[in-house]
């Protein structure tokens, strides 16, 4: 899953829940496209994707299973910033790094 959000841009999601007034943007993936194909019709209710939607589904294919296309997960346009997988060592140093940089621009 990390390595699909890190090949992934802005565009690929999907908003689903729209026709609920419940909004959300997740990962565009086969079952995200299903979901909004069927929430095109505007008598439709949570009854008609609750399978598709659920979250145990997400977790046993998508968080267990790692298969990206088995669920719906929330993944907003952030993706497309994420361009690599560090670890956590690295990921702290980097954020303390930039903060650095950022005091002592300021400090001028």
């Amino acid at each position: 899953m990390k390595r699909k959000i890190v090949e992934n841009t802005e565009l690929d999601t999907v908003l689903v829940g729209r026709n609920l007034r419940n909004t959300a943007r997740v990962a565009r993936n086969a079952v995200s496209e299903k979901v909004a194909e069927i929430q095109r019709d505007p008598t439709t209710t949570f009854d008609d994707v609750r399978d598709l939607m659920s979250g145990a589904r997400a977790r046993e294919a998508v968080d267990r299973n790692g298969e990206v296309d088995g669920g719906i997960w929330s993944s907003r346009q952030r993706q497309a910033l994420i361009h690599d997988i560090p670890s956590c060592r690295d990921l702290v140093a980097n954020i303390m790094r930039q903060a650095a940089q950022v005091r002592a621009k300021l400090a001028l």
